[in-house]
């Protein structure tokens, strides 16, 4: 039996797991420090909800990030040749996105979206 396997799955698949919500990711966020291990939307919730500029990793302040999910991106290469071809976010522009589909997935946690799903205010 190989090492590399956990519960049946590989040791890299389980790292794609969200370390605050352990939800499979996604979307990441990338910043400098170059730590992939947070969804998208927890990202978001610390960058903009609790104000929280930091990688829950390893602390260091995070003055841009940009949500992919291409998992062979660094911030080396997004700030070299990837980030003047992204769209900022708009309301943050401290954060980018690396593709059309991750602003989609991102932006609907700036609008109201209500659990109930007979709510007049529920979007489907």
């Amino acid at each position: 039996m190989e090492e590399s396997k956990i519960d049946g799955k590989n040791a890299d698949q389980e790292e794609r797991n969200c370390i605050l919500c352990l939800n499979e990711i996604k979307y990441f966020a990338l910043g400098c420090c170059d730590h992939k291990n947070v969804c998208n939307t927890c990202s978001l919730r610390m960058r903009l909800i609790l104000e929280d500029d930091q990688c829950p990793l390893c602390k260091t302040e995070l003055d841009e990030i940009v949500i992919s999910n291409d998992w062979s991106l660094t911030w080396s290469v997004f700030n070299k040749k990837v980030k003047r071809n992204c769209e900022e976010d708009p309301e943050d522009d401290t954060i980018y996105y690396h593709t059309d589909d991750a602003r989609k997935a991102s932006l609907t946690y700036r609008s109201l979206n209500c659990m109930i799903g007979n709510c007049p205010h529920h979007k489907q």
